[in-house]
């Protein structure tokens, strides 16, 4: 690694990307419908989803009368449901932490190698097979709905297409990467910015319709919100496989005759996110990149774990319904969506900050809203909390999590990463980015279901004590990349200093 003064600068070696789209597909089909169809069917349907395992696992599991167990998300102050609201929530989180595993186990293995494979063939497969992945999931679920006596532990059956393709880790990879490919470094971050505010608006139109469609569609309620995710997610299918152009030139890499799904598993991807991810750079590239990937992906662990309870959190401190619970999510989301586009705007775009810092202060903002929400008497807290925490951070920050990430640390921390690597190594980088968002869950999701069950009677908001801890531990190693970004400019400033005296 050159760090002499005479070397040029690189940290901001992807300035030479080729965007590979024409103007007009780029400016009017991209990935961004495709994301809020996406992140609407997922939104729309994952309380219901889990409160489909509630019910099943008191019905079926525990054998509750059928009018003890409809009645669960209405316990209201009921001390009788409570307590069976008490028995079903072990079973239900166990079956909750398997169908998180099987979820994460095999694209984490995948994801060493459809990062690479997507480099040569392009992002529109990989976002094809997930999204197919996703329909066939839902539509597993809508078949669910129609055997009453199905115990709960086969529901999570209807999580191994999701799984097989890669799932949301295939689906982030994907759409990050598109991105890239098709944006100029300076919009970069606001470019991000935009697709995660896609990303919050299907979350918030999902979680605004979920429980009112629920009710109004009454004993087909699970049918009906299944049926409208499984349709979300088959037409991202149809749209990215007939109307979205390719962002990489796949005829200048691959040889005609090969078949897209030819040479997928070849060991060689593996080396190559390896190698890319650990290789020596100019002006510390490697610490920053590292640094970087891990405290993101320790980050976004804390949501497979938190998103298994959080609900259930509601439920059993303040016996919460699905309407109390979408409305806070719908809070949240409304939040983060115009934190998402001023900050970008305002700080990244207008005032030129850097991502470090904006990241760091993000992070600690997080801890903050842990610790508030754990701590939480009465449930008005929550609220009063978003808007405390929305005050502490100006880019939007959310008091509880409840499986959407920060208004601005992912997307300006994937900002981050695309300014230090080329343009043509980025699919790998986040290849090792998505390894660790998946496998992360594994364990993740075992420790906060296990904390929670523990705590459940004592102090049941302890799991968010522990997202406080990883928080800080992220907003240090931010600290990290901050300080060695300070270093490299001023030495860079003496260089040029030096040079002007000579």
């Amino acid at each position: 690694m050159d760090d002499t003064c005479g070397s040029r600068s690189q940290l901001l070696p992807s300035d030479d990307i080729k965007i590979n789209l024409p103007k007009a597909y780029h400016r009017w089909i991209t990935v961004e419908p495709l994301v809020v169809l996406v992140f609407f069917s997922s939104s729309l349907s994952g309380t219901i989803l889990t409160n489909l395992y509630l019910y099943q696992t008191c019905r079926v599991t525990l054998n509750f009368n059928y009018t003890v167990c409809a009645h669960l998300d209405s316990q209201g102050s009921d001390s009788e449901l409570h307590h069976i609201e008490t028995l079903v929530q072990p079973h239900t989180t166990v079956l909750l932490l398997g169908k998180s595993l099987l979820e994460s186990c095999v694209p984490a293995v995948l994801s060493f190698f459809l990062g690479p494979w997507s480099d040569l063939y392009g992002r529109r497969p990989l976002l094809m097979w997930s999204l197919l992945g996703y329909s066939v999931m839902y539509f597993s679920y809508l078949g669910a709905t129609f055997i009453p006596s199905l115990p709960p532990s086969f529901l999570l059956f209807a999580s191994l297409p999701l799984g097989l393709s890669g799932g949301s880790i295939s689906i982030f990879s994907g759409m990050y990467s598109y991105v890239t490919d098709v944006s100029t470094p300076e919009k970069r971050s606001l470019r991000i910015g935009i697709v995660d505010a896609c990303l919050y608006g299907g979350m918030l139109a999902g979680a605004s319709a979920s429980s009112f469609v629920f009710t109004a569609a009454g004993d087909m309620g699970y049918l009906t919100i299944f049926a409208i995710s499984g349709v979300c997610c088959f037409l991202g299918f149809l749209y990215c496989a007939f109307l979205l152009p390719e962002s990489i030139n796949r005829t200048q890499a691959v040889h005609p005759s090969c078949c897209l799904g030819h040479d997928l598993f070849q060991w060689h991807y593996i080396i190559d996110v390896l190698k890319t991810s650990f290789k020596a750079r100019p002006n510390h590239g490697r610490v920053l990149i590292l640094l970087t990937i891990l405290a993101l992906a320790s980050f976004i662990s804390t949501f497979d774990g938190e998103g298994a309870v959080a609900f259930l959190f509601t439920r059993n401190k303040f016996g919460w319904t699905i309407k109390d619970y979408t409305l806070l999510l719908s809070t949240n989301l409304v939040i983060s969506i115009f934190g998402m586009l001023l900050g970008t705007s305002i700080f990244s775009t207008w005032l030129q900050v850097p991502d470090a810092p904006l990241v760091m202060f993000g992070y600690f903002c997080k801890a903050v809203a842990a610790v508030l929400a754990a701590l939480s008497p009465v449930s008005w807290y929550l609220y009063a909390e978003l808007v405390l925490t929305a005050v502490l951070d100006c880019q939007g920050r959310r008091a509880i999590v409840i499986g959407v990430s920060g208004s601005l640390v992912g997307p300006l921390s994937r900002s981050l990463l695309t300014k230090i690597v080329p343009g043509d190594e980025i699919g790998k980088v986040f290849s090792l980015l998505a390894s660790l968002e998946a496998l992360t869950p594994l364990a993740s999701s075992a420790v906060y279901t296990l904390l929670y069950t523990a705590t459940l009677n004592i102090f049941p908001g302890a799991y968010l004590l522990l997202s406080a801890g990883i928080f800080s531990f992220d907003a240090l190693m931010l600290l990290c990349v901050l300080i060695i970004q300070h270093i490299v400019v001023e030495r860079e400033l003496g260089c040029s200093a030096d040079n002007e005296i000579n």
